[in-house]
């Protein structure tokens, strides 16, 4: 059974969880999910936090590059039916990205050319982050695709 969501007046449906992480002593749950624009049919990923993610938002507004997933929008919205799962009536926030291609690296087995080709574009991803002011933390595995069609490597920001 999918859930839909409503997102800067456009629809989403909410397929499988990629991931679910909660935080009991902060109040903060994080959902991803694999998701589908109704209008169109097109594949998404939507991030739902119950909590405030300003900077992770507008980090993936400030760094569109190749690499990157294209932000297609967010907004703040208020935990209410379905989506009153953690602090019913709080703050509910939104980010809707596109899919990266490729598979999380962690469930490839790379090559010793492929490993240097995803450090080295790694390496001018998070250069050309840092020159704009992002504080790059220490970047998570899981969240590196590589896609090997086209030989090219993709970072979901904090997915």
């Amino acid at each position: 059974m999918s859930r839909c969501i409503t997102i800067q007046g456009q629809e989403f449906r909410l397929l499988d969880y990629i991931s679910l992480k909660q935080s009991e002593d902060l109040y903060d749950m994080c959902e991803v999910h694999n998701a589908q624009r109704v209008s169109d049919g097109r594949p998404v990923i939507v991030k739902l936090r119950y909590q405030d993610f300003l900077m992770e938002y507008q980090s993936l507004q400030d760094n569109q590059m190749l690499g990157v997933p294209v932000y297609l929008g967010h907004q703040e919205l208020i935990q209410r039916g379905e989506h009153a799962r953690f602090v019913p009536g709080g703050y509910l926030n939104a980010l809707v990205m596109g899919k990266v291609p490729g598979k999380p690296v962690t469930h490839l087995r790379l090559t010793a050319t492929e490993a240097d080709l995803i450090k080295t574009q790694l390496a001018q991803m998070f250069n050309n982050m840092r020159r704009k002011v992002y504080d790059v933390d220490d970047p998570n595995t899981e969240h590196v695709f590589f896609d090997r069609e086209t030989q090219q490597t993709y970072v979901s920001l904090g997915v």
